[in-house]
């Protein structure tokens, strides 16, 4: 935003006849007040007047947005932002926090963010870091963020830089001696009811949109499921006793070896008579 003036008398700063205000896309802006500038002893004729807009100290709060997929959030301007965020990404959603094109905003403060989702929910919500300086601490609180994308962006390490806590809902990893038919079953069908909860869902995506989630879906899950039935069936083909691989050495005879060396010492090697190796098929 810049404002045309001429100079006046000394130390003073008056707007000419014609000046007016405009905004970046170039329109016009009404000017609520006017403010007092102190000019140096041999002032310019013509100066460009950058306008920053000012609001009260209790403004500026971000609050619930629109229940799209997608939101955009972006900083205009190379200024500098003193607030501390706190973020809330909801499951299935995408949040960016941008800067504008060709800007570079400084992000004075921390960010903190936090996902919503359930560990029943399908996919957790997605969080966009892009062309910003942050000077705080970028921390992921307990949750489940899907995924953390930090892209053209600087993180000051003596301010903080990342910190990621500790999950909300813990990954409990199962032995595999836990593993059985009936669990194999029900999350074959879990994966089925995702894969027609997306194909049939009605959330404007295009066919390739669905085919691809569908797809990601698959290569997350299948392995998974492949594993667990390949191990059953081994469970179910070996007995438990019979399904390790075992190495037998029979009894160790000593044998002392001599050796003769040019400089006429001995030395002695104790070799074992016989090594026997049982290896069973599974």
């Amino acid at each position: 935003r810049y404002l045309p003036v001429r100079a006046g008398p000394p130390s003073s700063l008056s707007p000419s006849a014609n000046a007016f205000a405009v905004n970046r896309e170039g329109r016009r802006i009404q000017l609520d007040r006017v403010t007092a500038l102190t000019l140096p002893d041999n002032p310019p004729p013509t100066m460009l007047l950058f306008i920053a807009p000012s609001q009260p100290a209790e403004t500026g709060k971000l609050d619930s947005v629109p229940d799209t997929d997608r939101t955009i959030i972006e900083l205009q301007g190379n200024r500098t932002f003193c607030r501390h965020l706190a973020l809330q990404i909801p499951a299935e959603k995408r949040l960016y926090l941008v800067a504008s094109n060709g800007d570079r905003p400084h992000l004075l403060g921390n960010l903190a963010l936090r996902g919503m989702a359930t560990p029943q929910t399908e996919n957790g919500g997605d969080f966009f870091l892009e062309g910003l300086l942050l000077d705080g601490q970028l921390t992921v609180l307990p949750g489940n963020l899907q995924r953390l994308q930090i892209h053209h962006a600087t993180l000051v390490p003596a301010a903080g830089g990342l910190v990621a806590q500790k999950a909300e809902y813990e990954l409990v990893d199962h032995h595999r001696d836990d593993v059985t038919l009936l669990t194999l079953v029900l999350y074959s069908l879990t994966l089925l009811r995702r894969l027609l909860r997306v194909g049939l869902a009605d959330k404007g995506l295009t066919t390739l949109e669905r085919i691809g989630q569908m797809t990601q879906i698959l290569q997350q899950q299948l392995l998974t499921l492949v594993e667990g039935l390949h191990y059953v069936w081994r469970r179910s083909y070996c007995p438990p006793t019979e399904r390790r691989t075992r190495m037998k050495m029979s009894k160790m005879k000593i044998a002392k070896v001599k050796t003769t060396k040019r400089a006429g010492r001995s030395a002695n090697l104790l070799l074992p008579r016989s090594i026997s190796m049982k290896t069973m098929p599974c």
